[in-house]
């Protein structure tokens, strides 16, 4: 594994206001398999809005389909316990999700059965990648010298690479589109750093300013669904 670590869980059981606190990051985790079940897929269909429904109508694969209606019960969840109104959310020219005209950010992603969502009150990027190790080869492609290096010295190289490949995503989903092969995750930029969480066989990462304090959560599936999101956090 990656030697920088910093990995934490914090339950969360009080909606925030994020406008006035300028430390808050929630992010939450959500298993989709069960999703794969049609009549839950059709109840949680139900609750997502019409640009969701969408994306997730866009998606070839049935696996794709219930990790997209995740992201969007996961983001509908952290919006209403933000105590904003999915009108704002919007996507910019990357596809990177926006706020307008709020002061918060937010940040999706999913892989394997996990869909993760993150909203901040400053910028962040979240990612959640599946280990396989089949991946490795492109690092040295994609991977710069350091990297590469450290890779080659790691007693758990799928471990080490997707610790890597996830702070590449994360750094590009909070700052926007760069060359990988010029993106080194040993050298963040700015007051940004790294935060880890533990997910077996994965890697699951968030990257923002050293000032935010990440609470980092799984959500049962019938809670937002049953519940709609309007019942008390975990």
């Amino acid at each position: 594994m990656v030697d920088f670590h910093f990995s934490f869980c914090y339950t969360v059981f009080m909606k925030t206001n994020i406008i006035s606190d300028k430390r808050f990051t929630d992010i939450a985790l959500l298993d989709c398999s069960p999703l794969h079940e049609p009549a839950l897929f059709d109840a949680a269909f139900s609750l997502v809005d019409m640009a969701r429904k969408d994306k997730i109508s866009a998606c070839r694969s049935k696996e794709d389909r219930c990790l997209s209606l995740g992201v969007g019960l996961l983001c509908r969840r952290l919006l209403k316990r933000s105590d904003i109104s999915s009108e704002h959310l919007g996507f910019d020219a990357d596809g990177r999700p926006v706020l307008a005209d709020v002061p918060a950010y937010l940040s999706l992603s999913h892989s394997g059965r996990y869909a993760m969502a993150g909203i901040s009150s400053s910028p962040i990027g979240v990612d959640v990648e599946i280990h396989q190790p089949e991946s490795i080869p492109i690092a040295g492609h994609f991977f710069m010298p350091e990297e590469q290096e450290l890779l080659s010295a790691s007693n758990d190289p799928t471990a080490c690479f997707f610790d890597i490949w996830c702070r590449k995503e994360c750094m590009i989903k909070r700052d926007g589109l760069q060359d990988l092969r010029e993106l080194s995750t040993l050298s963040p930029r700015g007051d940004a750093c790294f935060y880890d969480f533990p997910l077996d066989g994965y890697s699951c990462v968030c990257y923002g300013s050293r000032n935010i304090t990440p609470r980092f959560y799984s959500v049962p599936l019938e809670d937002l669904v049953n519940l709609s999101g309007t019942g008390p956090p975990l």
